[in-house]
């Protein structure tokens, strides 16, 4: 298996090495499931220095039973308490960007991408399945500064008004006396989306390219709902463990993982990356190196063997001939032209100052209890919580194993 080759390789203790008795495994999401699995039921016979290995219970308990019969309880202890997870920060971020989307697409988003040119049905289903990051990234921008931009205007022009001027703190209650109001269901849902959501999004990616554990664990704990609410299962168990491991780890374990809450390639300390994508570019670097084709053995061995001369050539060349590269430097993204675009589509329909039943930007219905998706989602998590973690016995409603409904339509569906 995989996680003993690990242990084996990392010198675990637990396998007859001398170097460790515990390492961080970092994994995207459905090997972190799996791995969570193993951690819970593999299980190694204690008894008598059995030592044999099982991956779940159930075969211990029948091997005990033909094994040792003549013990009343036989010993045992989990196989895989030697590692601590990590849910790769790349792919977190872009579950979290998909799950924005999927939200959103009615309320928000599809309007935004049709005014930007996603026209047809197949432009559209590939924005809204998020997949290219980079293009969804640039789509998450455009809607947030764009929507934050009209948040903060008419507290501009309270201020101006009055002669003051415009400081955060007195936008944020400002605007919390118009969310208390409850004039219109549009603006809190837009508040909470921009905000919390799409801000925390951002900090998100912020915290792993400067490694600021403190802001990663901020950003997580106000993105948290967008597993929730909808039917995102893996991510729910992820976000649920991830946080619960952070708590219980010992300080020095948490200190250490705070310290590499990501690590850049670069001279550049605002490129930082976790270790799922950092595989993923050296990987594509190493394909870089494949001729066309479909490669050999032969030619992966080479290539891996070599990678190493054939960088150092590849720079001493470009250095050589003044060629610069674009590693470790951002590059403009000129949104400003869509997020004008933007702005003017939610001015014309005015839709941040409608009152009445809540909408789309298109006037589409939307089911009245979106609005306080916040706070549907955080009974979901808290009853998940409940039965999943502490194992209480409790019935789930049909609100519960439901997703939180978009629209009146999708409602009578559920």
């Amino acid at each position: 298996m995989v996680l003993r080759k690990i242990g084996r390789d990392n010198g675990i203790y637990k396998y007859g090495g001398s170097v460790r008795h515990w390492t961080f495994v970092c994994c995207d999401g459905l090997p972190y499931v799996i791995c969570k699995k193993l951690q819970e039921e593999a299980v190694m016979c204690t008894e008598d220095n059995c030592n044999e290995k099982f991956l779940s219970k159930t075969k211990f308990i029948i091997h005990a039973q033909e094994k040792h019969p003549n013990k009343e309880y036989c010993e045992c202890v989990h196989e895989f308490d030697w590692f601590y997870l990590r849910i790769g920060a790349g792919h977190y971020e872009m579950n979290l960007i998909k799950s924005f989307f999927e939200l959103n697409w009615i309320p928000f988003l599809e309007p935004l991408c049709e005014r930007i040119g996603f026209l047809s049905d197949a432009a559209k289903q590939y924005a809204k399945a998020c997949k290219d990051l980079h293009k969804s990234w640039n789509l998450l921008l455009i809607f947030h500064l764009a929507s934050l931009r009209e948040l903060v205007l008419p507290y501009v022009r309270h201020s101006l008004k009055n002669g003051s001027n415009p400081d955060a703190k007195q936008f944020f209650e400002f605007n919390n006396q118009l969310y208390q109001s409850n004039a219109s269901p549009n603006f809190n849902y837009m508040m909470d989306q921009v905000c919390r959501f799409s801000q925390a999004i951002i900090n998100f990616r912020m915290s792993i390219r400067r490694n600021n554990s403190d802001l990663l664990k901020s950003s997580k704990f106000m993105t948290k709902e967008l597993f929730h609410g909808r039917q995102h299962p893996k991510y729910q168990e992820i976000e649920i463990n991830d946080t619960l491991q952070d708590l219980l780890m010992p300080c020095a374990v948490q200190n250490l993982n705070d310290a590499y809450s990501s690590i850049t390639t670069t001279e550049n300390k605002s490129t930082g990356q976790d270790f799922d994508f950092i595989l993923e570019e050296k990987n594509r670097q190493l394909k870089s190196w494949i001729p066309k084709g479909i490669p050999t053995d032969s030619i992966w061995q080479t290539v891996c063997r070599n990678n190493l001369i054939l960088e150092k050539i590849k720079h001493n060349s470009l250095s050589l001939f003044a060629i610069q590269t674009e590693k470790g430097k951002s590059k403009p993204m000129h949104l400003e032209d869509s997020i004008h675009n933007y702005r003017c589509l939610l001015r014309s329909t005015n839709y941040l100052n409608k009152s009445g039943d809540h909408i789309s930007i298109t006037n589409v219905a939307l089911d009245e209890g979106l609005v306080k998706y916040i706070e549907q989602s955080t009974t979901k998590r808290n009853h998940y919580i409940k039965t999943h973690i502490l194992k209480e016995d409790l019935e789930s409603s049909v609100f519960i194993r439901n997703p939180v409904p978009l629209t009146p339509t999708e409602r009578k569906i559920l």
